[in-house]
């Protein structure tokens, strides 16, 4: 008989699956760095001046299930202190990645009747429903601290009618990811790329 593991070996699995990832972000930024000699603060000066175009491309990174890890953002906004505060740049793409959340869930609300959500469900989605029915609204707290794809999560949510305020609360651990990245992004992205 399969034994699945607890709330808490839940959470632990994709945490430590998170900073594994993390490290991965970060070894490659360093890799490319030393043997490529990539100036990081040329390529981001570049878009330093188009945050617009940048908060645009990350908000359609969340809302297709996070194609680009947000610590490539994070780096930016490390790099890009001219147009203004770090922290200030990093309260704006968690904002951003909430609401991607938040439209991921309308989306699943609205349109999870339809061929295209049931094309998508069989793709990407198809272990979530049974994850889902296991750890109920806890699922949405492990997605917003881990690489679980959190927008896919919350459209998942939104398809099956989850009670909106509460998945409001769960998703907002999504600041608390972006706060523990963000500072350790600055730490590490100021001792090695500027």
């Amino acid at each position: 008989m399969k034994t699945h593991p607890g709330k808490s070996g839940f959470l632990l699995r994709n945490l430590l699956s998170g900073f594994a990832w993390l490290a991965m972000i970060i070894l490659f930024f360093f890799l490319i760095q030393a043997f490529f000699d990539v100036d990081f603060v040329h390529l981001i000066e570049k878009y330093a001046d188009k945050p617009l175009m940048v908060f645009l491309i990350f908000l359609a990174s969340e809302v297709i299930f996070g194609i680009i890890p947000p610590e490539v953002f994070m780096i930016w906004a490390a790099g890009s202190s001219g147009i203004a505060s770090y922290p200030f740049l990093m309260v704006l793409l968690a904002i951003i990645s909430y609401s991607a959340g938040i439209i991921g869930y309308f989306l699943g609300q609205r349109f999870h009747k339809t061929r295209a959500y049931r094309k998508l469900a069989v793709k990407t989605l198809r272990r979530y429903p049974e994850v889902l029915r296991r750890y109920g609204g806890f699922l949405i707290i492990v997605a917003s601290l881990t690489p679980l794809p959190f927008s896919a999560i919350c459209m998942l949510v939104g398809a099956i009618e989850f009670p909106f305020r509460k998945f409001l609360a769960y998703a907002a651990f999504r600041f608390l990811r972006f706060t523990a990245h963000a500072w350790l992004m600055h730490h590490v992205s100021h001792t090695w790329f500027f």
